[in-house]
């Protein structure tokens, strides 16, 4: 804040409609500061206990995989196709297909 202000930078919150150059205005960022650490930690214990949840109850957690035919892909590069027709062929991104074939080898 001591830096904005020497830098003659003025903030002024146009949406919650408080000013941040008089003399609170370290007290101001200071409290917006604590709330937006305090969400912060409360949307890790929520996602943390979301993903015990969910790996309790049998599933797997993050996104979902595009490419779950790599025993079929392999067989298929190995029979000389190459990699932009088994990845139209599976409907997957031609890159996904190449890292996947790379990776999994």
């Amino acid at each position: 804040m001591r830096e904005f202000q020497r830098a003659g930078v003025e903030l002024v919150s146009v949406t919650d409609g408080f000013d941040l150059t008089g003399p609170a205005a370290e007290l101001i960022v200071g409290v917006m500061g604590w709330a937006a650490g305090f969400e912060r930690q409360s949307i890790a214990i929520r996602t943390k206990a979301a993903r015990a949840r969910l790996e309790a109850e049998g599933g797997s957690w993050g996104r979902p995989k595009r490419m779950t035919e790599i025993e079929d892909a392999r067989s298929v590069k190995r029979g000389g196709r190459a990699i932009r027709e088994i990845a139209q062929a599976i409907k997957v991104p031609r890159a996904t297909v190449a890292r996947t074939l790379k990776t999994a080898t």
